[in-house]
């Protein structure tokens, strides 16, 4: 199963580790120093994975991996929306057997989060679009998938949705 064996990993799971000894949730640090050059939502994510199974490397992965899986649900489910069953298997399939997914998808990192949610913002905007009925409900799923995705990775949250949408009109 293997330790935590990038630096990057250690630095996350490392400070969200911190953060629960310290019972400091809003500011993390990593061997004392603050880390705040990264968005809080990857180590609040870390740090209820680690309540609820322990401080391991299992538990530091877990959340990057549900993320993965959450990603190919979503790319399944625009698949569907936009053409039908099949294609949307299509894609998600091709999704989960792309290389940077099979190489990253269980590397401690804030990517695979951030991916998770700007689907989810698609899949919204998708179908707020088509679909009259519950459409505010749709387009505030975006906006909040947008805003969860800025915890993840800052203003990239809001610019990779707005790009998307600029080019597709």
């Amino acid at each position: 199963w293997g330790d935590l064996y990038s630096e990057t990993e250690g630095q996350y799971a490392g400070a969200a580790r911190e953060m629960i000894s310290a019972h400091s949730y809003l500011a993390p640090t990593n061997d004392g120093l603050p880390r705040l050059q990264k968005p809080p939502l990857l180590y609040w994510l870390l740090i209820v994975s680690f309540k609820l199974f322990g401080i391991n490397a299992t538990a530091a992965r877990l959340p990057i991996a549900l993320s993965v899986v959450a990603t190919v649900a979503l790319i399944f489910l625009i698949g569907e929306q936009l053409v039908d069953y099949w294609r949307g298997f299509v894609a998600a399939m091709i999704y989960l057997f792309m290389a940077g997914t099979f190489l990253l998808g269980r590397i401690v990192m804030p990517e695979p989060t951030f991916t998770a949610l700007i689907t989810a913002a698609m899949l919204c905007l998708i179908r707020g679009y088509q679909q009259r009925r519950y459409r505010i409900a749709w387009f505030a799923g975006f906006w909040f998938a947008c805003a969860l995705a800025s915890l993840t990775k800052s203003l990239l949250g809001l610019v990779y949705p707005a790009a998307i949408v600029i080019i597709l009109v």
